[in-house]
């Protein structure tokens, strides 16, 4: 399927929130997998681009440095963003893309590009998103593709079925849920509506919360502050307070990130969590449809309610 005017950027990106205002600072491992003898090596160009949580563009970065096939980097966000520095934030956290750009396109507002090219520039590499505290000897991240997104060039219906196994809460334990709504289109301007349910370990549906994303932006929910908003924090505490969330829209994709933090020891396990049709190789057109259907019914229908 050939893409029409494609900005080049987009073809290989790394996006992630940033987590400074828990006391983290963000450190990203950007690679080159790209072979000697493949027909796409070429050097990748890095840049960078910042938004807030709302979608707000606060400016970018040219590119500064160039990865050889092969090659790779480590960049420390807090050397772009921050008082003093490229792009200014106030102190804010923000939704950061880095642009890995093929040499051949560089300066190329668009391109024509093969979608088959796209996903195999990036299927060769993963990006590394670190959150690392020297004050507190904590160092902490998660590896993922960064794939395009709510591109109406591709695709067609889109929707988002998230569940996190990992939602670990209790006096000094909180899970925090990060949601992306970005895309590779840049006249994209789709505020998802996005919802969550929380679930002890015994099955109960202690909560449900909606959200909604900006387009280029991201929304932090702290576990712990739903369920204590609930009323129904003690309960999932009294539970083992250790469950799952699932989020759904039936109207946009999302990119769904788990941050599990001690408070005690800073300490934190940072999770991505893959889309059902990583695990169910059927997914897809009516199957996808009807599970969710099913999921809507069965988790974000009524009240907050125990099974039978």
């Amino acid at each position: 399927m050939l893409v029409e005017g494609f900005d080049p950027r987009y073809i290989k990106m790394c996006y992630f929130a940033t987590l400074g205002e828990l006391g983290y600072k963000t450190r990203v491992s950007l690679a080159n997998g790209l072979k000697a003898d493949s027909p796409l090596v070429d050097d990748l160009h890095v840049s960078f681009e910042a938004f807030t949580s709302a979608g707000r563009r606060l400016g970018s970065v040219d590119p500064f440095e160039i990865i050889p096939p092969g090659g790779f980097t480590m960049v420390e966000v807090e050397d772009h963003v921050g008082p003093g520095r490229a792009i200014e934030s106030n102190g804010e956290d923000v939704l950061g893309i880095f642009h890995l750009t093929p040499g051949k396109f560089v300066g190329k507002p668009t391109i024509d590009i093969d979608l088959r090219e796209i996903f195999a520039r990036i299927s060769v590499s993963d990006e590394y998103i670190e959150y690392h505290s020297d004050a507190w000897s904590v160092a902490a991240g998660l590896a993922y593709q960064s794939i395009p997104m709510n591109d109406p060039r591709f695709g067609g219906t889109r929707s988002t079925l998230m569940q996190s196994p990992k939602l670990l809460v209790d006096a000094e334990t909180d899970t925090n849920l990060i949601l992306l709504n970005i895309s590779s289109f840049q006249g994209y301007d789709q505020e998802i509506a996005f919802e969550l349910a929380f679930i002890a370990a015994n099955g109960e549906r202690l909560a449900n919360h909606p959200i909604t994303v900006r387009p280029f932006g991201f929304t932090r929910v702290s576990s712990r502050d739903v369920l204590r908003e609930a009323g129904v924090l003690d309960r999932f505490i009294e539970l083992g307070g250790n469950g799952m969330v699932v989020g759904f829209s039936d109207k946009g994709s999302v990119v769904p990130l788990s941050i599990t933090r001690n408070d005690r020891s800073k300490g934190l396990a940072c999770d991505h969590t893959l889309p059902p049709m990583y695990y169910l190789p059927w997914w897809g057109g009516a199957v996808r449809k009807a599970a969710n259907q099913r999921v809507r019914e069965l988790l974000f229908s009524g009240d907050a309610v125990a099974p039978r």
